[in-house]
């Protein structure tokens, strides 16, 4: 079985690998992005809200990565927007989309859903009284590559467009690394926040990674910054 000191030292290579292939790619990323407004005459009644911004960001995300790596398609259907296997790992990465006043923009947040993360598949987090569980399991046993564990990465996407495309081409873009569940001993559950939601059984249908208070500790192996602001020059 992979030691979490194995999984980590992954989770950052991987976190590295994707720093430099957007910032690599930053011209074709903010051109596939922006492409929306070449025919800004057809969606009229579009109002800037985030599902459409995200639609497209995942797309551009899954075109860049096609275009650029030699992972594998994975089509588990427990996991995030897109899923890649390699021959290390299983890779799920997630694309969100804030208006720039947003809460979790200001406040360096996410939203995670059941399927995003492996951080509480093996006990669930209960906050302020209700549990929230993952579904991601911590590691996969494939029949070709051996144990590869599950990581998982988020593209967040910041945008303004109270005036149009020339404020959304100012748009900021930022990677983040949930950590994976055997982290748990090593970083604790306190930078973890109340979600949004319940299902019909009084659970949590997610939670909210401040990353503000994920403590970095560069005597610490496992905390590491796990963010980081792309230049997309």
């Amino acid at each position: 079985m992979m030691t979490p000191q194995e999984i980590n030292k992954l989770e950052q290579q991987y976190f590295n690998f994707l720093i430099k292939l957007f910032e690599e790619k930053g011209t074709t990323f903010t051109k596939n992005l922006l492409s929306q407004y070449a025919i800004r005459d057809k969606w009229n009644n579009y109002q800037g809200d985030m599902s459409f911004i995200q639609r497209g960001l995942e797309n551009v995300i899954q075109g860049i990565l096609f275009e650029n790596v030699d992972w594998e398609i994975c089509s588990t259907p427990e996991g995030a927007d897109s899923v890649f296997q390699t021959s290390r790992a299983v890779i799920h990465i997630d694309a969100k989309a804030y208006k720039h006043d947003d809460g979790d923009a200001l406040g360096n947040k996410i939203t995670v859903q059941g399927n995003q993360t492996s951080y509480f598949t093996d006990a669930p987090l209960i906050y302020s009284g209700f549990p929230f569980k993952s579904n991601l399991p911590i590691s996969y046993k494939h029949k070709v590559y051996g144990e590869v564990p599950s990581l998982t990465y988020f593209l967040k996407l910041t945008y303004d467009l109270s005036n149009e495309l020339d404020s959304f081409r100012k748009f900021k873009l930022f990677l983040y690394c949930i950590p994976n569940g055997t982290h748990k001993a090593h970083l604790g559950i306190k930078f973890f926040q109340a979600g949004r939601g319940f299902n019909s059984r009084r659970e949590r249908t997610s939670i909210r990674p401040n990353f503000n208070k994920l403590v970095v500790d560069l005597n610490d192996e496992f905390k590491w910054k796990r963010y980081h602001e792309l230049d997309m020059i």
